[in-house]
């Protein structure tokens, strides 16, 4: 009985007739003899960057949306909703959203890292109120899900209306921490001292309540606390990741949409390029030369 010899997968004899792919490259004349398969770098598919990568993830998505729940002298006073802008300030957006949610535990005082049930410890009339402290409520503490504190990301937007999102420290560059403010109008005296981060949404009424209760030296009239506080998710790209194209295109309508509903305070200045923030271990390190 006669025997059949099947071809190699790597011979000459099974390859496809016809003309080679594009990223097939014919070898180089040489005196020895061709190898009997392709090389390594032809039988690899192109590298093709996923459209949902940490790097391009933020092109798409909209800004995240997170509210705080007001209560004066014990009573519901309403939701305000806040949208972060991510897209410019990743750092101070995550740090706020994540003391939001309090999804990050206890701090390094055995604390949580969360804004519910902290009050508003500062109201100034027609400046801001101050908010944020985790730790004692009287603005004296204080701490960021990345440490105690962590630097000034990027003084992009003017403190030019009212109901922005903006960064307290204490009166020296980086010592960003939990605590915040928003403002009640134009402050153009601390651009380029505080990072502004987000902008109201919604609930106008619920922050013309609480500069109600404020005075000239920033005492307050009745006790102004956050009792609940979180994130208005819009999608389920940002839990799942999905490479449907038709996901992408839905998320994409949504940011546009979101963008044209509010519109963005002044900038400070217009960036030539996108910068890249320094994680804050390296710049540590990269300052203390080791």
């Amino acid at each position: 009985m006669p025997r059949f010899r099947l071809p190699s997968i790597t011979s000459p004899s099974s390859m496809r007739t016809g003309p080679p792919p594009s990223s097939y490259m014919p070898p180089a004349a040489s005196s020895s003899p061709p190898s009997s398969s392709p090389p390594a770098s032809s039988r690899l598919p192109p590298a093709v960057a996923s459209p949902l990568s940490d790097a391009g993830r933020r092109s798409f998505l909209p800004n995240p949306l997170v509210h705080l729940d007001i209560s004066i002298g014990g009573r519901d006073a309403g939701r305000m909703v806040f949208q972060l802008f991510a897209d410019t300030h990743p750092i101070t957006a995550e740090n706020f959203r994540c003391l939001c949610t309090g999804e990050t535990g206890l701090g390094y005082w055995m604390r949580p890292r969360w804004y519910k049930s902290t009050p508003f410890h500062r109201i100034v009339p027609g400046f801001m109120c101050q908010g944020g402290d985790i730790h004692r409520g009287d603005g004296r503490g204080g701490e960021s899900i990345y440490g105690q504190f962590f630097r000034d990301e990027r003084f992009l937007y003017k403190h030019s209306k009212r109901g922005l999102l903006s960064m307290a420290k204490a009166r020296r560059q980086h010592t960003n921490n939990s605590q915040f403010f928003i403002t009640f109008d134009a402050c153009p005296w601390l651009d380029g001292e505080h990072v502004v981060f987000g902008q109201l949404q919604s609930g106008a009424e619920v922050l013309d309540q609480i500069e109600a209760q404020g005075t000239p030296g920033g005492w307050k009239k009745r006790p102004v606390e956050i009792w609940n506080c979180g994130e208005l998710l819009l999608n389920s790209l940002r839990e799942v990741p999905r490479e449907a194209t038709a996901a992408v295109r839905h998320q994409e309508m949504l940011k546009d949409l979101i963008m044209d509903a509010a519109e963005r305070p002044e900038k400070l200045y217009e960036p030539k390029e996108q910068v890249i923030p320094i994680p804050d271990d390296v710049y540590i390190k990269a300052r203390r030369g080791f």
